[in-house]
């Protein structure tokens, strides 16, 4: 026999809940912008080296400036915008 879901739920909104009840929003966001820039720095680093240093023009370095990139990329989609909640929210309750 075949199962089959017959639920038809659509969904309108899509919260992430936990920062509302932090006692300290500020200091957490420090902390993710001190580990946001610490992360984009390093992979910043990492591809100048690879790109600089002709040895370094393996696939196996190449495939790590490939990750180095898509790490900024994935930090940079949401980081900026959780720093920018937990900061404004504090600026605002002030």
């Amino acid at each position: 026999s075949i199962l089959k879901n017959n639920s038809s739920i659509e969904v309108t909104e899509f919260l992430i809940g936990g920062f509302d009840t932090i006692g300290r929003p500020m200091v957490v966001g420090v902390v993710i912008l001190i580990t946001y820039l610490i992360a984009t720095l390093a992979n910043i680093v990492n591809i100048v080296l690879i790109i600089c240093d002709k040895r370094l023009h393996k696939p196996m370095y190449l495939l790590i400036c490939n990750l180095a990139v898509v790490d900024i990329l994935n930090t940079s989609s949401a980081s900026p915008t959780i720093i920018g909640v937990l900061l404004v929210a504090v600026m605002t309750s002030q």
